[in-house]
């Protein structure tokens, strides 16, 4: 597991970048707006986040993430940026993959729903959590498919819900924040669902699962991936094959479901009876 280093003001350069270079790149949310720059300097990648810090990913003794405080940047922002979108990029950028998507610790191993943001992912894995499966992920799956079996990487996490799932769950959403959870081992990847909200499932439903194949599977879980830079062509090729090995050993599904929470029961009932049948 990576480690992060917060340095004092003033102890740590920070880098001068030219912002109009073209292997600088700009991250943008879903509704556009600017996150963060990701660049390479002196052949070590880093990410500055606006307001909060510059991070560079390759620390002194390759086993830290070192992090440049923006002042006046508490040093809690820092580590929740670290800990919900550096770690998983970092360890991407060293070989591993990540996904965006929550995720449980069933019986046959890692479930795992992909999505974009506010797309339900939280929810249903804290709904699934409830029903007595212990929660794996919240927003990122590193994964590790370079062997016979796709495994998990386990990464410290909160879970967050929005008011309205916190609410219809009876929970504080604030307790649920401070909440950090993180198993140790690493575990099996045992099946990926990719969510769609839709205004009805095709059967008239709740929702609908579907198996994907080859092509489509791929293309499904590649619009999740969470990747610091496709500009170094042999990264982007291993990260190819990676996915290639994903989709190759556990199944994918789509689930098309409508975002009602009065439905997430039978929503539930039916990924349960889905990983049941693998």
């Amino acid at each position: 597991m990576l480690n992060l280093v917060i340095v004092a003001e003033g102890s740590h350069s920070v880098p001068q970048v030219d912002w109009s270079d073209p292997g600088v790149e700009a991250w943008h949310d879903n509704d556009g707006a600017l996150c963060a720059y990701g660049y390479s300097l002196d052949g070590r990648p880093w990410i500055d986040w606006p307001g909060v810090a510059r991070f560079c990913l390759d620390g002194p003794d390759q086993g830290t993430v070192t992090a440049i405080p923006w002042q006046p940047a508490r040093r809690w922002a820092i580590e929740e940026v670290f800990r919900r979108s550096i770690l998983p990029l970092a360890l991407q950028a060293r070989g591993r993959e990540a996904l965006h998507s929550s995720a449980v610790l069933m019986p046959q191993g890692i479930v795992g729903t992909c999505g974009v943001s506010e797309s339900g992912k939280s929810t249903i894995a804290f709904g699934l959590s409830c029903r007595g499966y212990p929660l794996w992920a919240d927003d990122a799956v590193a994964f590790d498919a370079s062997g016979d079996r796709v495994t998990g990487i386990p990464l410290p996490f909160r879970i967050r819900l929005r008011q309205p799932s916190a609410a219809f769950f009876g929970e504080n959403s604030s307790r649920l924040e401070r909440s950090v959870r993180c198993e140790t081992e690493p575990r099996p990847l045992a099946a990926l669902f990719v969510l769609n909200r839709t205004s009805s499932a095709r059967n008239g439903g709740i929702c609908e699962i579907q198996r994907l194949h080859s092509a489509r599977a791929f293309a499904a879980v590649l619009t999740h991936a969470l990747c610091f830079s496709l500009l170094d062509k042999s990264r982007k090729r291993s990260m190819f094959h990676h996915y290639m090995n994903l989709i190759t050993k556990v199944p994918v599904f789509e689930l098309r479901f409508q975002p009602d929470l009065n439905g997430l029961p039978a929503l539930l009932d039916a990924i349960e009876k889905k990983v049941g049948e693998i």
